[in-house]
């Protein structure tokens, strides 16, 4: 949204969508949407599902309506349980994991062709992450690791996938400068190809501070 100003006009255009397509069952895809879907979908006499794909704070269960909703779906136990200590009834959410195609099996072909692509050889260590680039994925901390981990594996190289918040790029981008990790670390940016990414990986390590369940991690885990 635009501005607040936008949102009468943005929940009687989803009422309409709503109404027109004959909408029997609306489920919201994370909980940023719920008021304003909340709204159209009473407009509508339509019942609302809300999933919750990411870890939540408890001020933000009322901030964002999440106690009016017919049904919340939590992606781990976790958030389920934040989510009831901040007032929705236990009966009103309940939890389904996050889930992954298992069909996209690793390929060491397409790794070392994105080896090759940052010019790093077979033989050195590659570590890395997908994530984007948001302060609760803790990707400073990986940093740090890794002007420890450099001091005994000199030629080790950090891959950070991702895009995200500017300013938080800009303070990584001070923080490689700074400790003289441009050699060290490679920030790809957004990639289609995750799974390539991960086969050009030895290790794969999950910074976050805050998750709610990574998808990431089981990513990583399916490709070994």
């Amino acid at each position: 949204l635009k501005d607040v100003f936008s949102i009468p006009r943005e929940v009687w255009l989803l009422f309409k969508v709503m109404r027109d397509m004959k909408i029997s069952l609306v489920h919201v895809n994370d909980y940023w949407w719920a008021p304003i879907s909340y709204i159209a979908c009473r407009m509508a006499h339509l019942p609302c599902i809300v999933q919750i794909r990411q870890e939540i704070k408890p001020r933000r269960v009322g901030g964002y309506w999440l106690k009016r909703p017919q049904k919340l779906v939590a992606v781990s136990n976790r958030i389920r349980d934040v989510a009831i200590k901040s007032g929705v009834g236990r009966d009103r959410i309940m939890v389904i994991y996050s889930g992954i195609d298992v069909a996209l099996t690793s390929n060491p072909a397409e790794g070392k062709k994105v080896r090759d692509d940052y010019h790093l050889s077979d033989r050195q260590p590659v570590i890395g992450t997908v994530a984007n680039l948001f302060p609760r994925k803790g990707h400073e901390y990986l940093l740090q690791a890794l002007i420890e981990v450099r001091k005994k594996l000199p030629d080790i190289h950090c891959l950070i996938i991702g895009e995200g918040d500017n300013r938080y790029r800009a303070m990584l981008l001070e923080m490689i400068e700074t400790n003289v990790l441009f050699q060290s670390v490679t920030l790809t940016g957004f990639q289609q190809d995750v799974v390539a990414h991960l086969d050009a990986m030895d290790v794969f390590v999950l910074p976050s501070v805050m998750e709610g369940f990574g998808i990431a991690l089981l990513e990583a885990m399916a490709a070994g």
